[in-house]
């Protein structure tokens, strides 16, 4: 892997100025957005593998929010597996494919065993 550093003066002209305002909030975003993932994925492996009584406010928070958008998430596949059923009634074998496909997608909680939160995407 190959790494370039580009140095950009902005007191040049204009046009750099602008380049390293769009680098600096581009950089500074996705090391929040970085940090967050690990915040999130920390707390729920330390949570999981801790008691109920022992473990932490974050820990309790970030558990809360995983179960709750995963059940959401769930809840949203199970509306449309749902529809899919009352069209497919007559039969047809494209629709009964796509509940199988739609019902491999519903995201399974995270476990003691199986902590880590993945963010996969299986193509249809």
């Amino acid at each position: 892997m190959r790494t370039y550093q580009m140095i950009i003066n902005p007191t040049k002209n204009k046009q750099n100025a602008t380049l390293c305002q769009y680098f600096q909030a581009s950089t500074a975003e996705s090391k929040c957005m970085y940090n967050t993932a690990n915040f999130y994925i920390r707390n729920t492996m330390t949570g999981l593998k801790k008691s109920p009584e022992e473990r932490m406010h974050s820990e309790i928070e970030v558990l809360h929010y995983v179960f709750t958008g995963i059940q959401r998430y769930n809840d949203i596949k199970i509306k449309e597996i749902e529809t899919l059923k009352l069209r497919s009634v007559g039969g047809l074998n494209s629709e009964r494919i796509m509940l199988d496909i739609l019902f491999k997608k519903l995201i399974q909680y995270p476990t003691r065993e199986k902590w880590f939160l993945s963010y996969e995407t299986r193509s249809t």
